[in-house]
C-alpha cells in the first residue's frame, strides 16, 4: 500500500526513516481533492483528479490570471505538498495548526485522513532543536525527491541542503 512520510532534515541531510502514514491518499490527494471541490476546479471532462490537480496548482498562484481565493492556512498546507518544499523548524507549529484546521474544515469521515497525525508529528519535531526543516514525501508510488543519485558513485544519498539547490521554504514563498 502506498504511504506518505515526513522527511526531517538534521545536519543539512534528509532523514528518510521518519514515521510513514499508510495509504498516501490520506495526505496529498486529500488536500488536492478537497481544494478542487471547495473551489470548483474540474478537468476538461468534468472530473476531479490528476488533471484537475494540475489546474489547482497553477491557479493557486496569486499571480495567475484567475487565482483561487485560498485562505492563508489553505495556501500554507497546499505549498507543503509541492515538490522540493521545506518548512523550517520555527514554522512547524504554524504548519501543524494549518493542517489541523484543514482537517476540521475539509476532512470527510468516509476517507482516510492523516492530517491530524501529521500535525502531531510536526509538533514533536518542532520541539527537537536538531531539526532544521521538514519536507514531505507525498506518495511512495514514485521516487523520493529527498534521496538523490550521486553522479560520481551512482549511489543514492540523502538530499543535502548545503550541496543541492532545488529546495525552497514554504514560509518564504508567501
Amino acid at each position: 500500500m502506498s504511504y506518505c512520510a515526513l522527511v526531517p532534515f538534521r545536519d543539512h541531510l534528509a532523514e528518510t526513516d521518519d514515521v510513514e502514514f499508510r495509504n498516501a491518499h490520506g495526505c496529498t490527494a486529500l488536500i488536492w481533492d478537497a481544494l478542487c471541490k471547495r473551489y470548483g476546479v474540474w478537468d476538461r471532462y468534468g472530473y476531479q483528479g490528476p488533471e484537475a490537480w494540475s489546474i489547482l496548482w497553477k491557479r493557486a498562484n496569486p499571480k495567475h490570471e484567475r487565482p483561487l481565493p485560498l485562505e492563508p492556512w489553505e495556501q500554507f498546507v497546499l505549498s507543503f505538498t509541492y515538490d522540493w518544499a521545506l518548512t523550517r523548524r520555527e514554522h512547524l507549529n504554524e504548519l501543524a495548526d494549518a493542517l489541523a484546521k484543514f482537517s476540521e474544515v475539509h476532512g470527510d469521515a468516509r476517507y482516510v485522513n492523516h492530517l491530524p497525525a501529521i500535525a502531531d508529528r510536526l509538533r514533536e519535531l518542532a520541539k527537537d532543536e536538531t531539526v532544521e526543516a521538514v519536507g514531505l514525501y507525498g506518495m511512495s508510488c514514485g521516487d523520493s525527491l529527498w534521496s538523490v543519485r550521486n553522479p560520481e558513485t551512482e549511489e543514492s544519498e540523502p538530499y543535502d541542503l548545503t550541496k543541492h539547490d532545488k529546495h525552497w521554504f514554504t514560509t518564504e514563498a508567501r
